[in-house]
């Protein structure tokens, strides 16, 4: 995904080309996925990884980026994930119309609650956990998945909860402390 979104900053010097060109992209990754990659059989391996799940997670990460170029930013508040979330399960009913809705909903619900500012959220902002819980997640998954093969939900949950104690550590005990040396700004 990168590399596209610095092939189209290279070639397109202007701000208005550069928004409808990500158009165009969700637009072609929208169509690839919901008319080739979602139930094409055939495994086309690029760089190690299954296309058709390059397509399918590309169309949100070009639908993040397009709301990005359109300033939906100003929308992204508690109260537009929370409408955003009633009409996601509402439109649940409706199959079809779900699985067309997703693609703009799921990026809008994820940057919506990570952007919104409710006093009852601000408790998580006294730690971060962010980046212990990128490095640690893949090598308790793959322990876990190891240890434990074929129980899914079961690994996922017991996963999060073990990379979330190796992330709570990680923060309180090596990653603040090595902030508190950093000099402060003048």
């Amino acid at each position: 995904m990168y590399i596209l979104v610095a092939v189209l900053g290279v070639l397109l010097n202007s701000a208005k080309l550069v928004k409808y060109s990500v158009l165009f992209v969700f637009l072609v990754f929208l169509l690839l996925t919901k008319f080739w990659a979602l139930d094409a059989k055939e495994v086309i391996v690029f760089y190690g990884m299954d296309l058709k799940t390059v397509i399918y997670t590309g169309v949100f990460f070009w639908a993040g980026a397009l709301m990005y170029h359109l300033k939906a930013w100003r929308y992204f508040t508690f109260e537009i994930f929370v409408l955003s979330l009633l009409v996601f399960l509402f439109s649940l009913q409706w199959g079809e119309v779900a699985s067309w809705l997703q693609y703009i909903l799921v990026p809008l619900l994820v940057l919506s609650f990570g952007f919104s500012s409710v006093k009852v959220l601000r408790f998580f902002n006294k730690a971060d956990y962010s980046y212990g819980l990128y490095i640690y997640a893949f090598p308790v998954q793959q322990f876990l998945v190891f240890v434990n093969p074929g129980h899914l939900y079961w690994n996922l949950f017991i996963g999060f909860a073990v990379t979330l104690v190796f992330a709570a550590l990680s923060w309180h005990w090596v990653e603040k402390p090595f902030l508190a040396m950093k000099p402060k700004r003048k």
